[in-house]
């Protein structure tokens, strides 16, 4: 069973000094505070009351509210004080919450009242102080010369600044990678500091005060609310609402399981919890913060592990890491620090002893594990995981379970998964169970969910809630018994704009990692640069002896080795794209540049074209020879390994394309066929074309492959002897025609470049 909730007060009084009360251990339901020393919470201060206020446990949280106090109450800036016709307004408070018993406008000079911070999550280690009062600036950030060192990679090296300045006191961005929040709000330049302000700044907490700077580092895990969060789409027209009304909390290191039958809206419900899909009303505050408008920062601390695997398999499970914790940590984080992040996530998911074998090599179980070492990579605070126990056996889920489980609670790591299985939901802290049209029937512990449903085991549950109707009820019964309205807070206003990762690195990085799977895929690898040779040798086997110098020899032939390019082309790249179509979408989801990412794959693909038409010119040349005729060597060599260049690459790059649109390596492999008879029927060889279908054939790569030949070859020249024959323009034997063709196929491949890019915008669309 789940541990039961913690409840702690971090205060700080007048003084400057500061306490940190546990609630639970008190033992009563409730708890007053003020002033007299008959409180179970005193509070010295002579703005606070006798008999200020009053926590009390009510359904398992924690509420406050006034006792007719003179001053009056702050939660999160909104006033609490007892009306004169005595109504009490209470407020629910989460962790994270500010109390305040002071005024909200103090700038300058000490406080005399009282600030009280409210958690769920006890952290280690003490609270440190640096006095400010004297120093024109202090910095904040991850390089140890800092006057504040953070050791997280979630700091940037140089972080933020504390600056005095005639106005006041100053918090500054030193425009870091995750930012700075001060009271939930993002400080996107510079904020002016009030007494008593709460800076976060990664996992570290701080207090500023008028002489004084408190901070703790690891402050505890991600907190996430959402408040009234209801998703409506359009179903042939018509506005159907898939999430109704969703309120709840999900409290920092909690491992929280989403069940439901099919429809349910399981995976809505994550996907608006994450801000992968936001939803049409309502917010979802991640500690204190609206996501949805500080999603491009929050981003980097959510990790998210879809239903497919977000690994390559032919490489190792150190290489991965490696080359995703570059994409992954930020720029100013060293080797050295990488790899020893590296070497922290494989002991956290139990993988170190397999960190040098291949990834095809590993288990279903160790391969999930794999896929969440990944994420864990970035230091994510809130996890989503979409199914990971999908295809796994009853003792694989077991123990990815237990992963999980640890990690929630040894780590630090907010845990929220979908999951259809039931054996091991014990290991969760809590359940919701959704119902049809996007229902919450319930949200609490295992036990009880099933105590409020009446029934032995979960599986049970699922038969209770099979139409919307009773999904309806379940729904509406546990609102009544367990849910209440609470203030809904409002997180920073604006946008903020994503922070750019460098697009050369990236593209680095990318291309390394798409030449190192390509080198450790040894089969594939030999079918690229075999398959030249064994064409080349086919067209030698079916070439007469009278190519080069027989018109209709030499055509047929220079069509063979176009279509021959072609297919070439398209072999070597109509999968590479789909094919990692899950882990595109992951990385395009937290930093990847759309840019990056395509030009990766267009350069190394170049660079296979090159030495694909390298070997099939060479053996050409050895085995049917080559045309007398000089345009610009004597040889023609040149002008065929351009030509032959040209005519891989160009299909390459309509194969990537081809890729971008397919969802899986099925479908574009359905297309190849497609591609490679209109290539063939538009060619203007095995039919003369005219009209449309001659306009046609100027989209082809074939066309312009062919005269690029044929005017290497002079195809005019040998059909001089021919009366029936015309010159044709497109095998003029000129280098400005060569060139004409060259240019237009190097024009295809900029298109085909633009396309991708244009077309994997929406891959973050894909269904989830």
């Amino acid at each position: 069973m789940a541990a039961k909730k913690e409840n702690y007060l971090i205060i700080l009084e007048g003084n400057g000094v500061i306490r940190e009360i546990d609630l639970n251990a008190l033992r009563q339901e409730r708890i007053s505070f003020g002033r007299d020393s008959t409180n179970p919470i005193v509070l010295n201060s002579p703005i606070v009351s006798k008999h200020h206020g009053v926590f009390q446990f009510f359904k398992g949280s924690l509420i406050i509210y006034d006792t007719r106090s003179t001053n009056g109450i702050y939660v999160n800036d909104k006033y609490l004080r007892t009306e004169a016709n005595g109504e009490t307004p209470i407020f629910k408070l989460h962790d994270g919450d500010i109390i305040r018993i002071d005024s909200r406008n103090l700038i300058n000079g000490h406080s005399k009242g009282v600030m009280m911070y409210y958690t769920t999550v006890k952290t280690p280690g003490g609270w440190k102080k640096t006095n400010i009062s004297n120093i024109n600036s202090l910095t904040i950030g991850r390089d140890k010369k800092s006057d504040i060192y953070l050791e997280s990679v979630k700091v940037s090296r140089r972080h933020a600044a504390i600056v005095h300045k005639s106005g006041g006191c100053y918090i500054q961005d030193l425009k870091s990678a995750n930012g700075i929040f001060v009271n939930g709000q993002r400080v996107i330049t510079e904020k002016r500091l009030k007494e008593r302000d709460i800076i976060y700044i990664a996992n570290s907490m701080f207090i500023y005060t008028a002489e004084t700077l408190l901070y703790k580092t690891d402050t505890g895990g991600t907190r996430v609310v959402m408040q009234n969060i209801s998703r409506t789409v359009k179903v042939k027209g018509k506005p159907k609402k898939i999430l109704d009304s969703v309120n709840l909390t999900v409290e920092p290191n909690e491992f929280v399981a989403i069940i439901g039958g099919s429809g349910a809206g399981k995976s809505t419900v994550m996907n608006a919890m994450s801000g992968f899909e936001q939803a049409t009303e309502g917010c979802v505050m991640v500690n204190n913060v609206d996501l949805y408008k500080n999603y491009q920062v929050l981003k980097n601390i959510i990790g998210y592990v879809p239903q497919q695997d977000i690994i390559y398999e032919n490489i190792t499970l150190q290489k991965m890491l490696e080359y995703s914790a570059q994409m992954r940590i930020s720029d100013d984080v060293s080797k050295a620090e990488r790899m020893q992040r590296i070497n922290d996530v494989l002991n956290m998911v139990d993988l170190t002893e397999h960190r040098d074998k291949f990834i095809r090599s590993l288990s279903g179980g160790q391969k999930k594990r794999a896929s969440i070492a990944v994420e864990m990579l970035a230091d994510p605070g809130l996890f989503f995981l979409d199914e990971p126990t999908s295809g796994l056996d009853p003792g694989t889920e077991a123990t990815l379970m237990k992963t999980l489980n640890r990690l929630s609670k040894q780590r630090g790591k907010t845990i929220i998964m979908v999951t259809h299985t039931t054996q091991n939901l014990h290991l969760c802290d809590k359940i919701l169970f959704m119902g049809v049209g996007g229902k919450v029937c319930f949200y609490g512990t295992p036990g009880e969910c099933m105590d409020f449903f009446g029934v032995n085991n979960l599986t049970e549950i699922y038969n209770k809630v099979l139409d919307p109707q009773a999904a309806a009820y379940w729904a509406h019964r546990y609102v009544t018994e367990y849910g209440y309205n609470s203030d809904t807070k409002s997180g920073a206003s604006g946008s903020v704009k994503d922070k750019k990762v460098s697009i050369i690195k990236q593209f680095g990085i990318l291309s390394a990692r798409y030449m190192t799977l390509i080198k450790n895929d040894i089969q594939r690898l030999l079918m690229i640069f075999i398959q030249p040779v064994l064409i080349a040798i086919l067209i030698a086997a079916v070439a007469k002896d009278d190519v080069f110098t027989d018109y209709s020899s030499t055509r047929s032939i220079l069509f063979a080795v176009s279509c021959a390019g072609i297919w070439v082309g398209l072999f070597s790249s109509i999968q590479e794209i789909c094919k990692e179509r899950s882990i595109l979408k992951r990385e395009y989801m937290a930093n990847l540049r759309l840019g990056a990412y395509v030009l990766s794959k267009f350069v190394v693909q170049l660079l296979l074209s090159a030495i694909q038409a390298l070997i099939m010119v060479s053996m050409l040349y050895m085995t049917i020879g080559h045309s007398d005729y000089e345009l610009i060597t004597e040889s023609g060599y040149f002008e065929m390994f351009v030509t032959m260049f040209f005519t891989v690459f160009s299909s390459a790059s309509i194969g990537l394309i081809v890729s971008a649109l397919s969802k899986n390596n099925d479908k574009a492999m359905t297309v190849a066929p497609f591609l490679l008879i209109v290539q063939l029927l538009f060619s203007g060889i095995l039919f003369e074309l005219d009209g449309i279908t001659e306009k046609i054939s100027y989209l082809t790569v074939s066309r312009w492959s062919v005269s690029a030949f044929g005017s290497i070859a002079n195809l005019n020249e040998l059909a001089s002897g021919i009366p029936e024959r015309e010159v044709e323009s497109i095998y003029e034997f000129s280098v400005s025609n060569l060139t004409r063709s060259w240019t237009i196929l190097s024009a295809f491949v900029v298109v085909c470049f633009v396309a991708s890019m244009i077309i994997l915008r929406n891959v973050k669309n894909d269904s989830r």
